[in-house]
C-alpha cells in the first residue's frame, strides 16, 4: 500500500474538535503552514485581541494569541489558547 505525506490541520474549542482538513504536503512550507495558523486563530479573535497580537510586546496591550509553537515532541504546529489550531505532518495511505 503506497503512502501520501499531508498536513492534517485541526481547530480547537476547547477539547472539542471544531475543524479538520487535510492538505498535500507539497502546498504548504513550515513558514507558510505558520501564516496560515495564524489566519485560520485570528477569525476567532476579536479586533482588540488581533491588535494586541501585533503591539508591541511587554505593553498593556500585548498578548501572545498569535503565537505559533512547535511542539517537537509531538512535531506539531499550535497557535492560539483555548481555541486554537494545529497542524501536523502526517503520512496516510492513499487510496
Amino acid at each position: 500500500m503506497r503512502r501520501k505525506r499531508y498536513w492534517v490541520i485541526e481547530g480547537y474549542d476547547g477539547s472539542r474538535r471544531i475543524f479538520s482538513k487535510q492538505v498535500s504536503i507539497g502546498h504548504f512550507n513550515d513558514r507558510s503552514i505558520r501564516l496560515c495558523l495564524q489566519a485560520l486563530c485570528a477569525t476567532v479573535l476579536s479586533p482588540k485581541e488581533i491588535i494586541g497580537a501585533y503591539v508591541k510586546r511587554g505593553g498593556a496591550q500585548a498578548n501572545n494569541l498569535l503565537d505559533v509553537h512547535l511542539d517537537l515532541r509531538k512535531n506539531t504546529y499550535q497557535c492560539g489558547d483555548s481555541r486554537h489550531f494545529t497542524a501536523r505532518r502526517m503520512d496516510i495511505a492513499a487510496p
